[in-house]
């Protein structure tokens, strides 16, 4: 840490909160969150201070991906919800729709699937029409049809599905891609729809590979019933 303290006496305040954030992500990807904690409200004071409007945003935005790591939902979404508001006033797409997707994903997460529709869909208005935001426009589409299926609104969940695999038809974004065939195969199963389910989990099995393993236990459960 020699160099950060040389860097706190050359007094580089609007640099410094950068580096604080910088230093701070670095302990986070390392799981020492106490560190990481610690940095992340030393980086947000001094952004405050000199009134750091885009930096002020990154941290708190990076704090509520501390708390999520950790399980304190709540203190996830109430700095999520800062960052969020602090994106949407500079116009920053990207972290705007990023940041709605990971408070819609907590939601999601807890089986709170209307409250995820609601942040799901601040991003998907946000960047439905911004081509530097295709890929997280195609995931949030996926996410609101997960979301439907969740609540069991069939229709409404195929038609989102449908429309994240029309975005994603050059198969850009390959994840993207097997998880919403993988979606459709088991919306069209539940519809009962067996030829069409079949092929959407077959799409997903084709183009899974050892990077996506983790999605194909679901993919064989749903073909299996399928087949059943």
């Amino acid at each position: 840490m020699l160099g950060l303290e040389i860097f706190k006496k050359i007094n580089e305040k609007k640099r410094l909160p950068g580096i604080l954030n910088l230093i701070g992500l670095y302990y986070f990807r390392k799981n020492n969150y106490e560190k990481s904690i610690e940095l992340f409200i030393e980086a947000l004071k001094k952004a405050e201070k000199i009134k750091d409007l885009s930096s002020i945003a990154a941290i708190n935005a990076n704090i509520g991906n501390m708390y999520s790591a950790i399980g304190d939902r709540e203190n996830a979404i109430k700095s999520y919800e800062k960052s969020v508001v602090i994106f949407n006033s500079l116009n920053d797409i990207r972290n705007a729709a990023v940041t709605n997707n990971n408070i819609g994903n907590l939601y999601f997460n807890n089986n709170e699937y209307n409250k995820a529709l609601e942040y799901y869909f601040n991003s998907y208005k946000i960047s439905k029409n911004e081509n530097s935001a295709i890929d997280l426009y195609i995931n949030t589409l996926h996410k609101i049809g997960e979301s439907y299926w969740g609540i069991k609104d069939l229709k409404k969940s195929k038609k989102y599905l449908l429309e994240s695999l029309r975005k994603n038809k050059k198969y850009e974004y390959k994840r993207a891609y097997i998880e919403t065939v993988s979606s459709l195969g088991k919306v069209l199963l539940e519809e009962n729809d067996i030829q069409m389910s079949i092929k959407y989990y077959k799409e997903a099995i084709k183009f899974s590979n050892k990077h996506f393993h983790h999605i194909l236990p679901e993919v064989y459960e749903g073909l299996a019933m399928a087949y059943h």
